[in-house]
């Protein structure tokens, strides 16, 4: 994703494969990007970002296959990127799905393909609490907003 200067819509930064930043995944290896296919990126304070990332062709394995939720930290004076936190679920999601912070900083995450929504203690990887739509209903989860 891009930051851009509103009045003069120049590019100030870019994350991701085609970013500025020198990024570090969370156990600290230097990575080309921290995401696949992401999207739904939420705002949580200056250079502060929850994204919800497909993981679709990512340019690296990740730890784990599927979608993810992933807290992002840049120091735009240093341009480093760091992936805080971050909670992979064993669904893939192709399209769709997001991923928000609740204010006791558990994420909870909407994945579109298994149509599931799980909240999740980020410090522990626990799923505190989770939602499944049966596939009897044929309907896709689209997008979630607090």
């Amino acid at each position: 994703f891009w930051k851009i200067d509103k009045k003069t819509k120049q590019v100030l930064w870019g994350l991701g494969a085609y970013g500025n930043f020198t990024q570090y995944n969370v156990t600290g290896h230097q990575r080309k990007s921290l995401f696949s296919h992401s999207h739904a990126v939420e705002v949580y304070g200056p250079g502060r970002f929850v994204i919800f990332d497909n993981n679709e062709l990512p340019l690296e394995p990740s730890a784990k296959e599927g979608s993810r939720m992933i807290y992002v930290e840049v120091d735009e004076s240093t341009m480093v990127a760091r992936e805080v936190q971050a909670w992979g679920s064993d669904a893939q999601s192709y399209q769709c799905g997001n991923a928000l912070q609740l204010p006791n900083r558990n994420m909870i995450g909407m994945f579109t393909t298994n149509r599931s929504v799980s909240e999740v203690n980020m410090i522990t990887g626990e799923v505190v609490w989770g939602w499944h739509v049966g596939l009897r209903y044929h309907t896709t989860l689209y997008r979630m907003d607090r």
